[in-house]
């Protein structure tokens, strides 16, 4: 990754496919574990950190086990406004922690360990709930990596790399078939799974109910002014945006699933197995084999004025759901798909 991001664009294809054959052994069960480093973004298998820039600073501190007052921790609290490297986090962080709590670059350690075992950490880290249980994870990467090493991996927990490749670049040189796949099914693991030969080829594959699909995106534009120059004098529309939860809700016969953007599957961990009867009562199907995908925002109404609630109606319309407020007050909950 280090040799990838310094490299002009031109030639990142190429340091990349050298990376694939030299390093990435096909086919064989290690393929997920480097692709879920390589596109943590992609990664529905680890749950989520909780951690951003500011908050896994403060974590690094503790982990170091430095003063809070101390030069070295002001200067990694205040990672945005410092002298070196303002703004870029992982080298604040690798400048002022990592090189003095971490394995020197050469140590064997750190050479030896191994892409599971820092996937093993990773796991703990995103699992721990208790920020000393937390700085203990780090620690543990510390005692096994590299300064740099620990360096991209804050990259992979803020599921940023700046490496100047996108995922469908990446996934391409892997696989042709790799993007198809991942959109269809939503699963890097699986993707990793079917395509471990690069001679195989897929079989078409269509959008099955009950899998969760990629969810579509706009593209993103910085500025009002980019926007409309994207837009190249064409027409366009505007519409409200509204604030609720993205979700793919999928019924097939009887039954009702609820995808989020990630693909996991939220029916009873988050209980929107509430709202089962009212979408059972507004989706009907001509046929009972017949099943349907709604992608789109989940929002609630509220009748008596006339207005869609702000974001957080839908948990409490699930908590009145579940205390058995009647049901025809639990209907106006609506997919603005």
């Amino acid at each position: 990754m280090q040799k990838c991001s310094e490299v002009p664009a031109k030639q990142k294809e190429q340091v990349f496919s050298h990376f694939l054959e030299k390093s990435v052994p096909r086919p064989s069960p290690d393929i997920f574990q480097i692709f879920r480093l390589l596109l943590p973004a992609e990664d529905s298998e680890r749950v989520r950190y909780g951690l951003k820039e500011d908050s896994l600073a403060r974590l690094l501190v503790e982990a170091c086990g430095l003063n809070a007052d101390s030069a070295s921790a002001k200067a990694a609290k205040n990672w945005k406004k410092g002298t070196f490297s303002a703004g870029n986090f992982p080298e604040v962080m690798e400048h002022f922690l990592l090189s003095g709590a971490c394995l020197p670059r050469d140590d064997p350690r750190a050479k030896a360990t191994s892409v599971a075992e820092v996937n093993g950490l990773l796991d703990k880290l995103a699992q721990s709930d208790k920020k000393e249980q937390q700085a203990a994870v780090m620690r543990q990467l510390f005692a096994c990596c590299s300064a740099r090493q620990v360096k991209w991996l804050l990259r992979v927990i803020v599921k940023d790399l700046k490496i100047g490749m996108s995922k469908d670049r990446m996934l391409r040189l892997f696989h042709p078939d790799a993007l198809d796949l991942l959109n269809i099914t939503n699963s890097l693991k699986q993707v990793c799974e079917d395509l471990a030969s690069p001679s195989f080829r897929m079989a078409r594959k269509d959008i099955m109910p009950g899998c969760a699909i990629k969810m579509q995106l706009c593209a993103r534009a910085n500025s009002l002014e980019e926007a409309f120059s994207r837009m190249k004098g064409a027409a366009f529309s505007c519409e409200v945006k509204l604030d609720g939860y993205r979700l793919q809700i999928h019924v097939r016969g009887g039954e009702v699933m609820y995808f989020s953007r990630r693909g996991r599957e939220h029916g009873r961990l988050s209980d929107y197995v509430v709202f089962d009867d009212v979408v059972r009562r507004q989706v009907v199907l001509a046929d009972p084999g017949d099943a349907v995908i709604l992608d789109g925002e989940l929002v609630v109404w509220r009748k008596a004025r006339g207005v869609f609630e702000p974001f957080g109606g839908v948990r409490s319309a699930m908590n009145a759901a579940r205390e058995r407020v009647p049901r025809e007050h639990v209907s106006t909950t609506e997919c603005d798909a």
